[in-house]
């Protein structure tokens, strides 16, 4: 287990442990599952991105390595996210419509060793391309599937590799990690040309969510639901906040204009980060 106080706040990471370890038992992440939302707790999710952590290590990764994310919102997604960016792997994040071509200029051109990719039909699209990928050697699959296939594993069992190593390595890599050092990668082209890599520190994503403020403790009642992408900034600010603030968040099955306003209702979140065609979509399809 970590520590209750902490010695090194400078990261997404340290803080999103410090919530786990207050916490404990409230929720931190809704998760539909068709009429009904599971909830998943501080403490069972920092378990989860703990064990991540370890298991990425325990393969062979080491601080600076980077760590392609391509799938779809999910509770997967948030635990690869948050144990890339706590461990010091700096995430590559892809969106699973990409093409081959695009996925090869982001996953490649980062020289991610690792990928967590959303199920079977994204790893066998990679395992495909591998002759294009110069360093990816491991592929984790968040929905159960793909542990037969080459040089990959479940997300289960990368859980369970991380079980068997020292927890206290855990805060040695923790500690290891400074405010301006590579947290994150996103591609964009911005209105013409190329993708081009975005390099975001760790300091950078506190300093969007703070926005030069103190980082306090979020109200019991705040709940935010996830409505856009997490592929894109924008859609991943709103967990990454609950993440240090320990506000609860929703993961909801449609988002961006497949948005059902139904769902939206009966979550009862008291914020959603959301865009003008996204907004459109939700006031045509108001039900009220």
């Amino acid at each position: 287990m970590l520590k209750n106080e902490y010695s090194n706040d400078r990261h997404l990471g340290a803080l999103f442990f410090r919530r786990a370890a207050q916490l404990g038992d409230q929720t931190c992440v809704k998760l539909q599952r068709g009429t009904a939302f599971e909830e998943i707790s501080w403490r069972e999710l920092g378990s989860k991105v703990r064990q991540a952590i370890l298991g990425l290590y325990a393969l062979g990764l080491t601080k600076g390595d980077k760590v392609g994310i391509v799938a779809d919102n999910s509770l997967g997604w948030l635990c690869a996210d948050l144990a890339t960016l706590a461990g010091g792997l700096p995430n590559v994040l892809a969106s699973p419509t990409l093409s081959d071509t695009m996925l090869v200029k982001t996953l490649g051109h980062s020289r991610c060793r690792a990928a967590f990719v959303g199920n079977e039909i994204i790893a066998g699209r990679l395992l495909s391309l591998t002759g294009q990928f110069s360093a990816l050697q491991h592929i984790i699959v968040l929905d159960g599937g793909g542990a037969n296939l080459p040089c990959s594993l479940t997300l289960e069992q990368l859980l369970a590799l991380g079980v068997r190593q020292k927890s206290e390595r855990l805060e040695e890599i923790l500690e290891s990690i400074h405010p301006d050092e590579l947290a994150s990668i996103m591609y964009t082209s911005g209105s013409t040309g190329e993708p081009k890599g975005v390099m975001r520190t760790h300091g950078n994503l506190l300093s969007n969510i703070s926005d030069g403020s103190e980082i306090v403790l979020s109200k019991p009642d705040e709940l935010t639901v996830i409505v856009l992408s997490l592929n894109h900034l924008l859609g991943r600010y709103g967990f990454l906040k609950s993440a240090v603030t320990g506000r609860s968040t929703a993961v909801i099955e449609a988002t961006e204009e497949s948005l059902d306003m139904k769902v939206i209702k009966a979550v009862s979140a008291t914020e959603m980060t959301i865009v003008p065609r996204v907004m459109k979509k939700g006031v045509e399809h108001d039900p009220r």
